[in-house]
């Protein structure tokens, strides 16, 4: 008979403003459902924590927080994205002195958690630096870990760090994808063996993304939700909307930082009127915003399995998103007819300025889209396809990597 775990998640970033922090509050909700207890160390700022929700999750006595731009870390969270929404480091500028303190106040978090919670398992997130030091600290306790995607994009970039992070990541118990895709590069880049990497997929609230009667058209309403950011493709998107022609309006749920943020901003308000720019929301306001837009775009250059996509199908929209690994994956496998994919032929060097082909792919992808939704408002998804990625069927997947792990290290 399988027992209720104790399970210690391992985060370096907020959870209340991440993507990586709202898959684990989803995993956090699924665990307890299942009779788990959940403990949760994290990143924290007192300038960042206070604008944000208590964890429902999580007790507060169940719960470590590393603080930083503090008198002990007096630098802001380093992020796993070089953009992110929040302020933040960039690991890759961080000097040798704060990746002492990074590594001291964590040590010493991980050493506390686990002492405090006696752990029957830690689950980390993202393979990179804190991951590789949990399982280095901690070689008798199950260690699993869920690579995000900009783990991945780290690991590429940032040859300063690899041997640290290989030494511990490359011993992991188990390792937990988001696509097939994602898995090969794991096994490329990190050397561990496929039949230690599970494919879990992402997930979505099926409880709050849900099929809604759609506004009459014209015009189409088209959503981004998302950081506003070079990286996310909004320079793409800017100058193709300005030469779509059919009648569109735009809203645009998320916040950019920094000069880079600034400058996204004022491409999309130069667009006029017809772009409404509402901030960054909570998950029920994105869901009713979705429920009332025709067609999700999503022109990101780098994506794992995009979980906003997931989220937007649930919701009846149409979507044109960039044809990336995770995004042709849940095209074939959900709503290929639903789905317009634009190759990619930009990068984060030349996005400003993306060129005449990528702008013609972007401009007759979202005039295909529009063109359906004036002629019939929602598509046909088929919803049972979706199932296998709700937020259930992926506690499914890692629940058994949990205990997978513990039997191969359970003594004989």
């Amino acid at each position: 008979m399988r027992k209720n775990l104790k399970i210690l998640h391992v985060l370096s970033q907020l959870p209340e403003y991440t993507g990586s922090g709202h898959y684990v509050q989803a995993l956090l909700a699924e665990s307890i459902k299942k009779g788990h207890r959940c403990f949760l160390l994290s990143a924290g700022s007192d300038r960042w924590s206070q604008r944000g929700q208590e964890l429902p999750y999580i007790e507060r006595g169940n719960r470590v927080v590393v603080p930083f731009e503090s008198r002990r870390l007096p630098f802001p969270i380093p992020g796993m994205s070089d953009v992110m929404p929040y302020e933040h480091s960039r690991f890759g500028e961080l000097t040798d002195r704060q990746m002492e303190l990074y590594e001291e106040a964590f040590r010493e978090a991980l050493i506390h958690g686990v002492k405090t919670f006696s752990p029957d398992l830690i689950h980390c997130h993202h393979l990179w630096l804190l991951t590789s030091m949990t399982r280095r600290l901690f070689p008798e306790i199950p260690v699993i870990a869920t690579s995000h995607g900009s783990d991945l994009r780290q690991m590429r970039n940032l040859p300063r760090f690899r041997a640290k992070v290989l030494e511990g990541c490359a011993n992991l118990n188990r390792v937990l994808a988001l696509s097939a895709p994602q898995k090969e590069e794991i096994q490329e880049i990190y050397g561990i063996p496929s039949d230690r990497i599970s494919v879990v997929g992402g997930g979505y609230n099926s409880n709050l993304f849900t099929l809604q009667e759609k506004p009459e058209v014209p015009p189409v309403t088209i959503m981004y939700g998302g950081k506003i950011s070079s990286e996310k493709g909004i320079p793409w998107l800017a100058r193709s909307l300005g030469k779509v022609y059919l009648p569109w309006r735009l809203i645009v749920a998320g916040k950019g930082t920094g000069q880079d943020g600034k400058k996204c901003v004022e491409m999309l308000e130069a667009l006029g009127s017809r772009v409404e720019l509402v901030g960054q929301v909570p998950p029920s306001k994105m869901a009713a915003l979705m429920g009332k837009s025709h067609v999700f775009v999503l022109p990101s250059l780098h994506e794992g399995l995009p979980l906003v996509l997931l989220e937007a199908l649930a919701c009846g929209c149409r979507v044109v998103a960039t044809a990336l690994p995770g995004v042709l994956e849940m095209a074939v496998g959900i709503a290929p007819s639903a789905l317009e994919t634009v190759p990619m032929k930009v990068s984060p060097a030349t996005v400003w300025d993306p060129g005449q082909e990528s702008l013609s792919n972007m401009v007759l992808a979202l005039e295909r889209q529009i063109g359906r939704t004036l002629k019939e408002k929602s598509p046909s998804i088929p919803q049972e396809r979706l199932k296998s990625y709700t937020w259930e069927s992926v506690f499914e997947k890692t629940e058994k990597g949990y205990f997978t792990a513990l039997e191969e290290t359970s003594p004989l």
